[in-house]
């Protein structure tokens, strides 16, 4: 139930990352907004593979 579809209100639905977002959570990497928000670690830019392969394990 929750797999496609985590939240969903009139406007707006939060569903998980597929591996068709790559190249969108890439650019959030270099995002110091997102960046800041993200965690309290300093990032650690990830490699494609690296975030395809975290993608697919989670699904």
């Amino acid at each position: 139930m929750f797999k496609n579809n985590l939240l969903c209100g009139k406007r707006i639905s939060l569903n998980p990352f597929r591996v068709s977002d790559v190249e969108k959570v890439i650019g959030w990497q270099f995002d110091e907004y997102y960046a800041r928000h993200l965690d309290a670690q300093p990032l650690k830019p990830k490699r494609e593979e690296d975030i395809r392969k975290w993608m697919e394990d989670d699904s």
